[in-house]
C-alpha cells in the first residue's frame, strides 16, 4: 500500500497525467484520506467509487489469495465515505449491468443488399 501511494504521489507531481484511479480497498476513511487530501492540493477534482458485492463474489473474485475470512474482516470494518466525497457510480460503466441483452441477426439472414457498403 505504501508503494502505490508513493507511485500515485509521483504520477500527480509528475504533471504527465488529467486523469488518475487510486485502485484499493479503502475500507477505512484513513486508508485514502491522505490520497484524497493530496490530490485536491495538486488541484485534481477527486471522486469516490465503491463497488459492492457480497462477500462470497468478493472471495471468487480476489486475485490476492485472501480468505474469505480476511474478506469477512474487511467488509464488518468498512466505513461509509463522508457525504463531502463526490461519490460516482459505477455500475453504468460495468458491461454486465448496463447491456442486459444483445439480438443479433444470423449471418445467412444478411445480404449484400441490407448491408451498408463504405468505399
Amino acid at each position: 500500500m505504501n508503494s502505490l501511494r508513493r507511485a500515485f504521489k509521483r504520477s500527480l507531481n509528475d504533471g504527465f497525467f488529467t486523469f488518475l484511479i487510486f485502485d484499493a480497498i479503502n475500507d477505512q476513511l484513513k486508508s485514502y484520506a491522505e490520497i484524497w487530501s493530496f490530490g485536491k492540493q495538486k488541484g485534481f477534482q477527486v471522486y469516490v467509487c465503491t463497488m459492492e458485492a457480497d462477500t462470497q463474489t468478493c472471495y471468487k473474485r480476489n486475485i490476492h489469495n485472501r480468505s474469505l475470512k480476511d474478506i469477512e474482516d474487511i467488509k464488518s470494518r468498512f466505513y461509509r465515505t463522508p457525504a463531502h466525497h463526490i461519490q460516482l457510480d459505477a455500475t453504468t460503466l460495468l458491461q454486465n449491468a448496463s447491456i442486459r441483452e444483445v439480438q443479433m441477426e444470423d449471418a445467412e439472414d444478411v445480404t449484400m443488399e441490407d448491408a451498408d457498403v463504405v468505399e
